[in-house]
Order: C-alpha cells, then structure tokens, then sequence
C-alpha cells in the first residue's frame, strides 16, 4: 500500500527505527484514515452501522471503501440481505473461537459439512472474480451488490450446516477443523462487509 511504501522510505531514511516501529506507524496512520473515513461516510449520509461495517471489511482505498457503502445502502432492507446478515453473523460469532486457519477437507463428514465446503468454495471463486475484476480501477458498487447477491444463496446452506452439524465436538482435530473452515468462510462471507456490524429493526 502507498502508507507500506512510505513508511519504507521513512525507515531507510532513518526517521523510523526497525520492523516493529514502521508496523506501527502504519497501523497508527491506517487508524487515522480509517476515522476521517468514518466521518466522511456519515456526513454523507450513510448509516453509523454501515460506515462500521463497510470499514471493518476494507481498509483499502477510500473511492472503494465508499462503493461499498453505497452497495449496502442499496440492498439493506431487502429480505435477502437480512437473511444473509443473520447467517453471516452465526458464522462470524462461532468462528472467533477458531485457533488456527488450517483445515482439512478430508476431516469433513459426507452431507451437510461436505456440502457447505462446496457451496463456499464455489461462491469465493465467483465472488472474488466479480470484486477484483475491477481492481485495476476500483471496485465500483454495481460488482459489490452482484456479490452479495451472490453471497446470499448460501443462506440455507449455512441453515443446514448448523442444523445437522455439531461444531464444538469433544473430537479436538474434528473441533479444530470445523471452526477453522468456519473462519475462513467468514472471511469470505466479509470480501465486502462485515455482515455482523449491520443493525435491523428490532435489534
């Protein structure tokens, strides 16, 4: 990133000392975007939980951060998305206790867990395909909203994964391996907001 690329230039120069001080300075200059981002999401006019959600999901550049927006904006009281908001939220919320990013499919029972592994690996292909087809410019809020779109047809299959699947099993590399995949499908589920932070009537 350019704030990467500046922060190197300030450490060959000698203005900032070693590893641990530049990843700092980038986290402490990437916080201050982040905040003037979020002021500029609300003034406007996008909702306080979209503007958390769209900045959780990217720190990336400001045209696509507000692409993103405008996405959400677009598609938040459709049912759909409150459907795939709920089952994007479950994943998140049982995926925080994942250790590791490391699973094995060949751990996976044949049915619901198989078929959840499938069904994420397929949407992330289409997904990623739709959001970096852009990345030469920026991702515009048309690519965002097909991706959500597309997003949202896992839904049921998420439904049934929890239905048929007992994830905090006493087996630890079973456990393991099924929180792990959960996290990386959360990751997914995230490409373009983070599905926990938007708030719906009644909540």
């Amino acid at each position: 990133s350019l704030v990467a690329c500046a922060a190197g230039l300030f450490e060959q120069a000698g203005v900032i000392r070693g590893v641990t001080e530049r990843a700092q300075v980038i986290a402490d200059v990437m916080d201050f975007v982040q905040a003037r981002l979020k002021v500029s999401l609300e003034e406007a006019g996008f909702r306080h939980d979209i503007a958390d959600a769209v900045l959780a999901a990217d720190r990336g550049r400001p045209a696509c951060v507000f692409e993103r927006a405008y996405a959400v904006a677009q598609v938040v009281d459709e049912a759909w998305f409150a459907v795939l908001a709920t089952a994007g939220a479950r994943v998140r919320n049982i995926a925080l206790n994942a250790q590791t990013d490391a699973f094995s499919p060949s751990l996976f029972d044949d049915g619901a867990e198989r078929a959840l592994f499938d069904a994420a690996k397929a949407m992330e292909a289409e997904v990623r395909t739709s959001i970096q087809a852009r990345m030469s410019g920026f991702v515009d809020r048309h690519a965002c909203v097909s991706a959500l779109e597309r997003m949202s047809a896992i839904g049921p299959v998420i439904d049934r994964y929890f239905d048929e699947v007992m994830v905090m099993v006493d087996d630890d590399v079973v456990r393991s391996n099924r929180l792990a995949m959960l996290k990386w499908l959360s990751g997914i589920l995230s490409m373009v907001v983070d599905l926990s932070k938007i708030v719906f009537a009644g909540e």
